[in-house]
């Protein structure tokens, strides 16, 4: 594997901080609103106190900073979490480093977690993400309809999710 994950720190937030904002306006995302430097401070302390969310940045093989992938909403009851991922150097993205992000995060919570269930919620014009969730053989379990408001209308929310037994451990 090329890319390694690792703890988000302060000194990241201000690129994680445009990246996240860039995503936002291309409608991949639940964030309504830019964000600005003490939203993503709040966001750094609330996720280091707390296991609901689990965060880390993607590294590639020279240890440069190109994203961010973690389960978010953690049910340890129920042994599931939502997946969050983004490229955000969009240099990078095409290349292979998401489907290995995505790879490492399964393993991680499938493995490290005991997770049974790993879900992800793709609005459907990120095509990007919706053939890379494919790609890794996550099921698509549904839609919801009008579940996001972009670029002046509704559009659809597909749910996929994979199971624990559906996973195989890779490298």
């Amino acid at each position: 594997m090329r890319i390694r994950l690792d703890a988000i720190e302060f000194q990241d937030l201000a690129q994680l901080r445009v990246w996240r904002n860039d995503i936002m306006h291309d409608g991949y995302v639940r964030q309504w609103r830019y964000l600005n430097e003490l939203d993503q401070e709040d966001w750094l302390v609330r996720i280091t106190r707390s296991n609901e969310h689990i965060m880390m940045k993607v590294l590639d093989e020279n240890d440069i900073m190109i994203g961010v992938v973690g389960l978010c909403y953690v049910d340890y009851i129920r042994r599931s979490g939502e997946v969050s991922i983004y490229i955000g150097d969009f240099d990078r993205r095409g290349m292979g480093y998401g489907k290995e992000a995505l790879t490492a995060l399964l393993n991680y919570g499938f493995g490290t977690m005991n997770l049974h269930r790993i879900w992800g919620e793709i609005y459907i014009h990120n095509l990007s993400n919706i053939k890379l969730f494919e790609a890794l053989k996550f099921k698509q379990e549904g839609v919801l309809r009008d579940r996001h408001f972009f670029n002046g209308k509704y559009v659809d929310a597909r749910i996929y999710s994979i199971l624990e037994d559906e996973w195989t451990y890779t490298s």
